[in-house]
């Protein structure tokens, strides 16, 4: 059960982590380094938290694919650069399959030099390593290389227990957790910002205060299952695919934010629970597969909330998408909502529970109309823009119920 520590604004080092004065992992490939524990760096293990500050350029870690000549003979810091031409791109080892991480012996991690990424690589100018020895199994030279890429970070080392979690957490600029999110920055570049591949069905991981920004395809996704992980005020922002997707089961999402995602999905989790998050300008915003958002806003997205197959969704927000909330299968519940300003339905399917529910400005209520649908004064807005009132003398039957017992503190003012 130890802490760690990991400044991503910094250049890699090869170091342990154990202190933020001088031995602090740095850069995405440090934190890479702590998940696998390579070179200098302990693997993560259950009941140990690390620490994470600052922005992480991803685009600047790549892999290289040295065509079938063994590499794992290289050493974590050698100098490494285009063998033909003129000097366009270097960097350090940072990893090889030496800890059999990379596939095969060919594959080597690289840490780009500032102002590089994988584009600069070029194929047939091949590889030099300024530090190698040249020997058996550690060539200095590779011509060509065969491919490379950009992963992002790689979650495939150990997992937490249920009784001894494994936590990653983003600090401020003096380590303090105060909600200051730590930020992996995919540049485009990178093909997700976390691939979770726990290999075992459930992972335990927590995070908190985590941003996975600008990947070229997803923020958070799965290569496998990857069970009973929590975020906390997590953050997926303007990635080319979905922000969540993938196999998080039975995830939990707490103030979690997606937005501008180009591919289906803001936030998706099956049978798990989504508590106060937010979704905008995505396709699907929250998509609480077998389970529920509570709390949740959802809007200017394609369809603010989908749900199937015994989804609830109770005190949310869906306003100013195409579609409020999207129940195409049987036994889901809307209670307690406010669905405005969408601009086809309000609700659209074809089986739904939708109880003391507001509807305003949509294009159309609902599809179908709601099965026990329950409506009361107590429902109205006292504006345009304002929040939910309870009347004090409302039948107890016709409140709209919230998440508290009161009729006072039930509603939460939302600005959008």
């Amino acid at each position: 059960m130890t802490d760690y520590y990991c400044d991503l604004e910094k250049a890699f080092a090869d170091a342990t982590g154990l202190d933020h004065a001088g031995a602090e992992l740095t850069g995405p490939a440090g934190l890479q380094a702590a998940i696998r524990g390579t070179g200098n760096a302990t693997k993560l293990a259950a009941g140990d938290t690390i620490y994470i500050k600052g922005t992480g350029d991803q685009s600047r870690l790549v892999l290289i694919d040295c065509n079938g000549s063994d590499v794992t003979g290289w050493g974590i810091g050698d100098v490494v650069h285009n063998k033909d031409g003129v000097l366009v791109w270097q960097g350090v080892v940072v990893e090889t399959n030496a800890g059999g991480f990379l596939d095969a012996d060919d594959i080597a991690a690289v840490w780009l030099d500032a102002g590089y990424d994988e584009d600069d690589i070029l194929i047939a100018d091949g590889v030099t390593n300024d530090d190698a020895s040249g020997g058996a199994g550690d060539p200095t030279d590779v011509d060509p290389l065969a491919a490379r890429s950009t992963p992002g970070a790689v979650f495939d080392g150990n997992v937490g227990l249920s009784s001894s979690l494994l936590e990653y957490v983003g600090v401020n600029a003096a380590w303090v957790e105060d909600g200051t999110a730590a930020v992996l920055d995919g540049g485009g570049k990178a093909t997700n910002n976390i691939i979770a591949s726990p290999g075992t069905a459930n992972a335990v991981w927590i995070f908190r205060n985590i941003c996975g920004k600008d990947a070229a395809s997803h923020a958070w996704g799965t290569s496998s299952s990857a069970g009973l992980c929590h975020f906390q005020n997590c953050m997926a922002e303007n990635p080319g695919g979905s922000g969540w997707i993938g196999d998080w089961l039975y995830a939990t999402f707490y103030g979690c934010k997606a937005w501008d995602c180009g591919g289906l999905y803001g936030i998706r989790g099956t049978y798990g629970r989504m508590v106060h998050c937010t979704a905008y300008n995505c396709g699907i915003g929250l998509y609480p597969l077998i389970g529920a958002a509570i709390g949740c806003v959802a809007y200017e997205n394609v369809t603010g909330f989908s749900l199937s197959y015994g989804s609830d969704a109770y005190n949310c927000v869906a306003d100013s998408n195409e579609k409020g909330i999207d129940a195409p299968h049987p036994n889901c519940h809307v209670a307690g909502c406010r669905v405005t300003n969408n601009t086809t339905y309000g609700l659209f399917g074809v089986s739904y529970r939708a109880t003391h529910t507001f509807y305003s400005g949509n294009a159309a209520n609902w599809q179908n109309a709601p099965y026990a649908m329950v409506d009361g004064a107590s429902t109205q807005l006292l504006g345009t823009d304002d929040g939910y009132i309870d009347g004090d003398n409302a039948d107890l039957s016709l409140r709209n119920y919230g998440l508290t017992n009161q009729a006072q503190g039930r509603r939460m003012e939302v600005a959008l």
